[in-house]
């Protein structure tokens, strides 16, 4: 027996009810940042998936990023001298966001295979060897999706492209490369008469005697545009 008189209290009224606003998050997706081993990591930069993709050589998927984002950053932990270190970027076909990957202590190599149009954003890389393979095209131009990279009209700025192969430090360092070869490209322009900004294109390489004695830092293009 609980007590009391058996009646239940009722009363009818009005809830009062507000619209909570919905939080975005938008601003955690503005920098993607990929932090690598203190080994020497063998790394493909691709799409797989519909996402933007870090992977082992061996297909192994490290991370993967949901578009749009503003920039990814991949940074290279450092390595024990005369190891391989490298990230192969694949076609990322257009890519709306900059693009930085940056060596540190030890050899690293970075390897152009596929297209990427990075429509209007940036492209730097630091490493002690970079490479544009055959017949890529790398354009920072801002033009309409899917248009000629080489004769469209500019629809705003052309990124900056920077290649440096100095950041190397250590004493038994050879001297960079950046080899461009046959029929790739580097793009940056805008169309003549643009109200818009071409972007810079730096290939950077140090000159002087490394380990072995001899000059060695190079840059090398090859019949490339």
């Amino acid at each position: 027996d609980l007590g009391g008189d058996g009646t239940l209290e009722t009363h009818t009224g009005s809830i009062e009810a507000r619209t909570l606003a919905t939080p975005s998050y938008a601003f955690l997706l503005a920098a993607q940042v990929y932090n690598a081993s203190a080994l020497a990591d063998q790394l493909v930069l691709k799409r797989e998936g519909g996402k933007v993709t870090i992977a082992k050589d061996d297909g192994e998927i490290l991370q993967q990023y949901d578009e749009p984002f503003d920039s990814l950053t991949i940074n290279l932990g450092a390595n024990a001298l005369n190891t391989d270190e490298h990230v192969n970027v694949e076609s990322l076909g257009e890519f709306n966001a900059d693009l930085t990957i940056n060596g540190d202590f030890g050899g690293d190599k970075v390897v152009f295979k596929g297209n990427t149009y990075f429509m209007g954003h940036k492209l730097t890389v630091n490493a002690e060897t970079i490479e544009v393979q055959d017949n890529v095209t790398l354009s920072t131009r801002k033009i309409a999706s899917g248009g000629d990279h080489e004769s469209a009209l500019s629809l705003g700025d052309s990124g900056d492209i920077v290649f440096d192969s100095t950041s190397r430090t250590d004493e038994e360092w050879d001297g960079g490369s950046i080899d461009i070869a046959g029929g790739a490209k580097l793009l940056a322009q805008v169309h003549d008469g643009s109200g818009h900004y071409p972007g810079d294109i730096t290939l950077w390489v140090e000159n002087y005697t490394g380990f072995s004695g001899l000059l060695v830092a190079k840059v090398k293009i090859t019949n490339a545009f």
